[in-house]
């Protein structure tokens, strides 16, 4: 992504929390920042991007057991 778009929103905090804390009870050794990543990605029917250092972490076999589709990406 070279540039954003002219606007940009969040995801309220009301859609967002009950999913994370639901994946939380389903995957509980995920950090914050990725519970917040797959609960925004729920919420909003999205796919998630993931670098190749995170392709090849856990956050593949998490998304595929939460149903989402991922992409692994590169920079150039």
């Amino acid at each position: 992504m070279l540039q954003l778009p002219a606007e940009i929103g969040l995801p309220r905090p009301r859609d967002v929390v009950p999913i994370m804390v639901s994946v939380a009870g389903r995957h509980p050794v995920l950090n914050v920042l990725n519970l917040e990543a797959i609960a925004t990605a729920h919420s909003l029917h999205a796919s998630v991007w993931l670098s190749p250092e995170g392709a090849l972490g856990m956050l593949p076999d998490v998304l595929a057991a939460e149903g989402l589709n991922w992409e692994r990406i590169t920079t150039s």
